[in-house]
């Protein structure tokens, strides 16, 4: 070292070497750096202590922020989950409420069921039950559907309708259908078609032997008739 300042602490010289390539961290908070000059190099210390320190302050920051950040995560998953739930809830209710009746009496016929002794009874009891189980599913589904669209295709009035009836067959009950049109209907229309059927069909069922029903339109009105 030919010339430093009053300041210039010894230095090793595999250290004022390194500074060939980069500046060199000196206790965290002197950086040493140094460039090539004619005959040699220039070496000069940097107190970076003040931006170590603000470094220092914006790395417990993001520490912070990060836990700031997932709490808020979390949060936000929370409601979320309390979201799913009352909208399940509030769906649950809205079936319970449109097929309280039947609900109500598979409950019965559970009952009369669960006492019957005479196998016959308890086979007639059992295929109705299958019934009524089919239409809560299917209606349960339409409800579901409606939440999507006001509009619901006349194809899922026929799957409802061909369901049910194949468990009304099941009881020894001829049955047949005819949807005279296809199309797009309001979903509260498909629905209180399928509603009108359950009921006569539940009204007629312990003497039912055969039954039709044709859905068509008149003068744009939708009707139903059965035989």
């Amino acid at each position: 070292m030919v010339l430093s300042s009053m300041n210039m602490k010894p230095l090793p010289k595999d250290i004022m070497r390194q500074t060939e390539k980069n500046p060199v961290l000196l206790d965290g908070k002197i950086r040493l750096s140094g460039v090539p000059v004619k005959g040699g190099h220039v070496l000069w210390y940097d107190d970076i202590s003040e931006l170590t320190e603000i470094l220092e302050e914006l790395a417990e920051k993001q520490e912070d922020l990060t836990g700031e950040n997932t709490i808020l995560q979390e949060n936000y998953k929370t409601e979320l989950r309390i979201q799913q739930l009352e909208e399940k809830n509030r769906l649950y209710d809205k079936i319970h409420r449109q097929t309280a009746l039947q609900i109500t009496l598979l409950g019965t016929l559970l009952e009369q069921f669960e006492m019957e002794q005479r196998e016959f009874d308890r086979k007639r009891l059992l295929q109705k039950m299958t019934v009524i189980g089919v239409y809560l599913k299917r209606r349960s589904n339409m409800i579901f559907m409606s939440e999507q669209s006001q509009t619901m295709h006349t194809n899922e009035l026929t799957l409802c309708f061909g369901e049910t009836m194949d468990a009304l067959e099941l009881s020894g009950i001829t049955c047949g259908y005819y949807i005279a049109f296809e199309g797009v209907l309001p979903a509260s229309m498909v629905m209180e078609l399928y509603d009108f059927y359950e009921e006569v069909m539940e009204k007629a069922y312990d003497s039912l032997r055969a039954i039709l029903i044709r859905i068509y339109e008149n003068k744009n009105c939708v009707l139903i008739s059965r035989h």
